[in-house]
């Protein structure tokens, strides 16, 4: 368990990397920026957490500019032992192309890279197993956009040590642009830790009386087949479709580590969620010949019987009439979505 106001301890520990953190710098796009995108009640959350639990094993995705990395590598730098392991899909800062993921520990502070073990270029999923167990925190801040974090959760949970906290940052994030469509949709961390299992804290903030836009939660049981919420909440909109590749290495970890039911459950709502977005692309390219032609091979490969499948493709390659196309199409997405 953590101490109320876990904010206030051993924050001093700050005073070394603040000037840094608040440094405000510019790129071409983005004009006079804060490095560190955490407030400052927020960064003392992060900071008290660390210092409090003092981990051995700290897991952080979502790096941009490396801001929390540095919060973290700061504060276990004379605990013996301890490690963070940083994961970013992108291998660039996404303000900066100019600079690498996690540019400020690099530039301002590499005598804490000794600590720091950074992996980029893709999905949680592709690194975790390296990574491996009793992970004692992860830290989630990536895109805030469902399915987002939520794919991360469910990778992470298998890897985490009983009672080990989750810190999920930008809770409350769609609450602050009510009216930019991007950030009303940006609810995603708040919904995990709405239904995370375990003890829950939050920073006071000025904003909202005992609400933050960070937050922790101590699992209260690591039964990673008692997770069916968490699975549930990935019915909700999604924002984007993770590609291909992505989904091989999500689907082979959720498969080797959650049972067959959630496994199950996994497939059938992703499978739907892909085949509604191929749909979509389908109905917005279905004059474009070749596009058109790879997206029909895409939706064939859900048929699992070859003849079938090769007559479906021909069906609709070589279809005359392009709302027979759009009939065909939608009757056999329809189809799978019910199956």
């Amino acid at each position: 368990m953590l101490i109320d106001n876990i904010e206030s301890f051993e924050n001093n520990i700050l005073e070394d990397v603040l000037p840094v953190l608040n440094k405000k710098v510019d790129t071409e796009i983005y004009k006079e920026y804060q490095i560190s995108e955490m407030a400052d009640i927020e960064k003392k959350f992060l900071n008290g957490i660390i210092r409090y639990v003092k981990p051995k094993k700290i897991l952080e995705v979502g790096m941009a500019a490396g801001g929390s990395s540095l919060i973290i590598l700061n504060a276990i730098k004379d605990i013996k032992d301890s490690k963070l392991y940083s994961v970013d899909y992108s291998t660039e800062y996404y303000k900066d192309k100019n600079k690498n993921s996690g540019w400020v520990v690099d530039e301002y502070f590499p005598n804490l890279k000794n600590k720091w073990i950074v992996n980029t270029g893709g999905p949680l999923a592709k690194f975790i197993e390296n990574i491996g167990n009793d992970i004692d925190v992860c830290l989630l801040d990536t895109m805030h956009i469902n399915p987002g974090e939520i794919l991360d959760l469910l990778v992470v949970l298998p890897f985490m040590k009983k009672n080990g906290i989750i810190i999920l940052h930008d809770t409350i994030f769609h609450m602050d642009y009510e009216t930019s469509y991007h950030y009303v949709h940006s609810y995603t961390n708040g919904l995990i830790f709405s239904v995370l299992k375990g003890k829950k804290y939050m920073p006071s903030d000025i904003y909202i009386k005992n609400i933050s836009n960070i937050g922790a939660v101590v699992l209260e049981n690591n039964s990673i087949n008692n997770t069916f919420e968490y699975f549930f909440i990935l019915t909700f909109p999604w924002s984007y479709i993770p590609n291909d590749d992505d989904f091989v290495y999500i689907e082979n970890i959720i498969s080797k580590y959650y049972n067959e039911k959630l496994s199950n459950l996994f497939k059938d709502v992703t499978g739907i969620k892909r085949a509604r977005n191929l749909h979509g692309e389908v109905l917005n390219t279905i004059k474009n010949g070749n596009k058109f032609n790879n997206i029909v091979s895409n939706i064939s490969n859900f048929i699992p019987f070859k003849k079938a499948r090769q007559k479906f493709k021909n069906s609709l390659i070589y279809g005359k009439e392009i709302d027979e196309r759009k009939i065909k199409v939608d009757n056999m997405l329809k189809k799978l979505i019910k199956e």
